[in-house]
């Protein structure tokens, strides 16, 4: 492999890698957007609820206005915590894949390089080719874990939205 190629490689991997980062940003943005738009119907509603004046002093109306209200908040905060429970699943499935695409290409580029320059059975190949096996290992492992975090997360999460979908 020339060293154009190489490079060219090289080049394909960082792109690849801004997309990601794009990726990333656009989807903090988007989330960003819905969150602000949230809170904007929600703080809009309760102060509406609150200036709207008590035509009567009867407690059964006051309760029935703070029960809403209360209904309302339970509502946004299921909203709110839909919406970060999405972002995270989608943040994790970025950040994971990209990370496996890139690690595939380096390890993929790090085989050409030890097949295209062999070296002697020396201690020093050996010591190097324990170091990536490890360090193949060590990154199969994290992304694993890394996976079985987010779909616990992600279990528990839509757990909860079902009950609480239930009690409401």
């Amino acid at each position: 492999m020339k060293s154009s190629d190489r490079l060219q490689d090289f080049c394909a991997s960082a792109a690849a890698t801004v997309d990601i980062y794009k990726s990333l940003f656009e989807l903090a943005l988007n989330a960003s957007e819905q969150i602000l738009s949230l809170n904007g119907d929600f703080h809009r509603s309760f102060i509406e609820g609150c200036a709207a004046p008590l035509t009567s002093p009867d407690f059964g109306t006051q309760l029935d206005m703070q029960s809403k209200r209360i209904e309302q908040t339970s509502e946004y905060l299921r909203e709110f915590g839909n919406i970060c429970t999405r972002v995270q699943s989608e943040f994790f499935k970025l950040g994971s894949s990209g990370t496996e695409e890139l690690t595939k290409k380096l390890i993929d580029q790090m085989e050409q390089h030890f097949r295209a320059h062999p070296i002697g059975q020396s201690d020093y190949t050996e010591a190097l080719q324990s170091v990536w096996s490890s360090a193949r290992t060590t990154y199969e492992k994290f992304i694993d874990t890394s996976r079985g975090i987010a779909e616990s997360s992600l279990a528990a999460a839509t757990r909860a939205d079902e009950a609480a979908r239930k009690v409401a």
